[in-house]
């Protein structure tokens, strides 16, 4: 039988995603936001391989404010031949637009079964209650490799919030803008961690 705060808890990780700043959940203390939670991230999710290559966005609303200083995405298969890794955080319109708001410098050194862990260009202020996407574009001839991901219904996963989406377009770079008319209903969304 869960408390009240153990719901609470529970509400609170899982919010489309994310655990709240400093606030500990399932047993676990943490200082930052996962864009959803671990345990429920079972498959994997396959990046788009090439140059250019599609991308793929997870949603999330932090609870409490975070001045976001590093990135991270788990990696189950690491790309090989990567010319390009970046990650990026992206502020959503009213209308489902999405603007680059942070992001990171290019680094292609990639491990199977580890965190891509990487620092923001510049520290970002995530505000609590406000709607954000995030991204990872990986360039390369070979495998862009394997994130760890949680399986959504695509037509429930559009529903307001959105939970996940898909570039209609390719890119070589991670996109400074990119339209709600670009974007897809999408069946997985990514976990990735920001921290500070």
């Amino acid at each position: 039988m869960r408390t009240p705060r153990q719901w609470a808890t529970r509400l609170r990780a899982g919010a489309g995603g994310s655990a709240s700043a400093s606030y500990p959940y399932a047993g676990h203390d943490m200082t930052g936001v996962e864009t959803f939670p671990r345990w429920v991230c079972d498959q994997g999710l396959n990046l788009q391989a090439g140059s250019p290559a599609g991308i793929y966005f997870s949603y999330f609303t932090p609870q409490s404010n975070l001045l976001c200083g590093n990135v991270a995405t788990f990696f189950s298969t690491a790309p090989t031949s990567a010319t390009l890794g970046r990650m990026g955080i992206y502020s959503v319109a009213g209308n489902g637009d999405l603007t680059l708001v942070a992001s990171t410098a290019n680094n292609t050194t990639f491990t199977s079964n580890a965190l891509y862990q990487r620092p923001l260009t510049t520290p970002y202020q995530l505000v609590a209650g406000t709607r954000y996407a995030f991204t990872i574009l990986v360039i390369t001839g070979g495998s862009a490799g394997t994130c760890r991901a949680c399986a959504l219904y695509p037509q429930m996963a559009a529903l307001s919030p959105r939970l996940s989406s898909q570039s209609t377009l390719q890119y070589t770079d991670l996109p400074a803008s990119v339209t709600n008319a670009n974007l897809l209903t999408f069946g997985q969304a990514g976990h990735h961690l920001l921290t500070t």
